[in-house]
């Protein structure tokens, strides 16, 4: 199936959800912009009840995944060809979905939805824009790693990707 001028990109993030190390630190899971964590429950804490600042305001790990998706939507909402592009990598959803749950090691399997939602951002980001230095392309190579983001410290752009480097067996 052709995904647009980056189909290969998006045939890349697929290929991972059949084979690649998902969960599973396959290399070094480091650098600058990174915060790595071994503790589950942290890393749960981080994905799903800590802010990323404390304003009243403050936004978490959800609503800056949610806010950086719609800037890709809004993309394909604007360009016609990009809204084909973008429905077409949609249609990966469901087999993703079942793919991950399938091969995702089993005490991480209440991460499913954010796992394929984040692997499904990527991809239509990567259809829509190509590889580049984008939000998700920064959770594609942690997630390559077999990291799983989980947070960010500080206001985006600024600060650090909280990661979670796993150290179950498999």
């Amino acid at each position: 199936m052709s995904y647009g001028p980056h189909s290969s990109q998006v045939e890349e993030i697929v290929d991972f959800a059949e084979r690649g190390p998902i969960l599973q630190p396959s290399a070094p899971i480091q650098g600058e912009r990174l915060h790595v964590i071994d503790d589950f429950a942290e890393a749960k804490e981080y994905a799903y009840r800590r802010y990323m600042t404390n304003d009243e305001d403050a936004k978490n790990w959800t609503d800056l995944r949610e806010d950086e998706a719609s800037k890709i939507l809004d993309a394909t909402y604007q360009d016609p060809a990009l809204g084909k592009v973008r429905q077409a990598v949609q249609e990966l959803w469901e087999p993703l979905t079942e793919t991950l749950s399938r091969r995702l090691p089993a005490p991480y399997a209440g991460l499913l939805d954010d796992i394929a939602a984040d692997l499904m951002n990527s991809a239509v980001s990567r259809a829509v824009f190509g590889a580049g230095d984008h939000f998700f392309d920064l959770l594609w190579d942690v997630y390559q790693k077999g990291g799983c983001p989980v947070g960010w410290e500080v206001n985006y752009p600024d600060g650090r990707l909280v990661v979670y480097k796993p150290t179950l067996a498999k």
